[in-house]
């Protein structure tokens, strides 16, 4: 069953996210969408558009699938494929680890201490 609620109170969401089968995302263009961590950080699996940094983010089956070409089908497809091959919401929740504040902070201060030359 798939469900449009509109807006939604911010803070149901992780509420709303966390009691989903999975989360389906189907944009043409993205950086590296937040919510996609969000889903994940919520224990639940993503379906997305193959697009910016999607791949950095659902990088194993467990966190999702991708999508080459998102036509509503291959999204059906795709769905279809993560309810097929469950696995527990731990197991998801790990793919959002790597996206920690601390980590990104230390990720950009070595990227900007190689740029400056130290």
């Amino acid at each position: 069953r798939v469900e449009l609620m509109g807006l939604v109170p911010h803070g149901d969401i992780p509420a709303l996210m966390a009691a989903a089968d999975v989360f389906v995302h189907a944009s043409s263009s993205e950086g590296l969408a937040n919510v996609w961590i969000e889903a994940l950080a919520s224990g639940t699996p993503v379906v997305t558009s193959n697009v910016g940094g999607a791949s950095e983010v659902v990088s194993a089956p467990e966190y999702g699938r991708l999508v080459d070409d998102a036509t509503p089908e291959n999204l059906a497809a795709a769905v279809q494929a993560v309810l097929d091959n469950p696995t527990t919401p731990d197991a998801i929740r790990a793919g959002a680890l790597r996206f920690s504040w601390a980590r990104n902070t230390e990720m950009l201060y070595d990227h900007l201490c190689k740029v400056a030359g130290r």
